[in-house]
């Protein structure tokens, strides 16, 4: 079991590092993603597990992430791919 925490954490690091990548390089080349954060891109159920790793990250109530995340995500890649 803890292996698999492990792996989590561990996935969760690479995929936010990732997409830290992606920001930075469509803000080197002109972007204006001032308002994206890695960890809006991940899915809920991701961003429950790096909230979780992480917390001292601004976090949301439960119910009022449910009810904004759909909301906060889909602008997020909006705005990464215009």
């Amino acid at each position: 079991m803890a292996a698999n925490a492990q792996n989590a954490k561990d996935y969760l690091k690479v995929l936010i590092q990732q997409y830290e990548d992606l920001i930075n390089y469509l803000k080197v080349n002109g972007a204006h993603l001032n308002t994206v954060r890695p960890e809006y891109l991940l899915s809920l159920s991701d961003y429950n597990k790096f909230m979780k790793m992480n917390p001292k990250e601004e976090n949301m109530k439960p119910k009022t992430l449910e009810r904004v995340w759909p909301y906060l995500a889909m602008e997020s890649w909006l705005t990464v791919f215009y």
